[in-house]
């Protein structure tokens, strides 16, 4: 395959995921691509304000509104793990660093 098609093939691909867990469609929580990666998507309600108590003092503390929001998590499957040697085991969240296994 050319640089050209690969290109086309992982934006058709990542085109795919997107809409698989795309809430609004009603997007289902996890997409598997077989012997690659387990992606998992959760969906967080909006939190109202809230009355809450200081910790310290005792007085009452309002809490700010929360939006909605959207975890995503990548799990490479065990094929992606041993060809790193293991380093390799997740991915959490957008723009999120690569854990890597520590040596004991």
């Amino acid at each position: 395959m050319s640089k050209s098609q690969v290109d086309e093939f992982l934006k058709t691909q990542a085109a795919a995921i997107t809409d698989a867990l795309n809430a609004d469609s009603g997007g289902v929580p996890t997409v598997v691509i077989p012997g690659v990666v387990k992606i998992t998507s959760r969906y967080k309600a909006p939190q109202p304000e809230r009355m809450r108590k200081n910790p310290v003092t005792g007085a009452p503390l309002l809490v700010g509104a929360k939006p909605e929001s959207r975890k995503l998590k990548a799990k490479f499957t065990t094929g992606i793990c041993a060809a790193t040697g293991g380093l390799v085991t997740s991915v959490r969240g957008p723009g999120a660093k690569v854990r890597e296994k520590r040596d004991a």
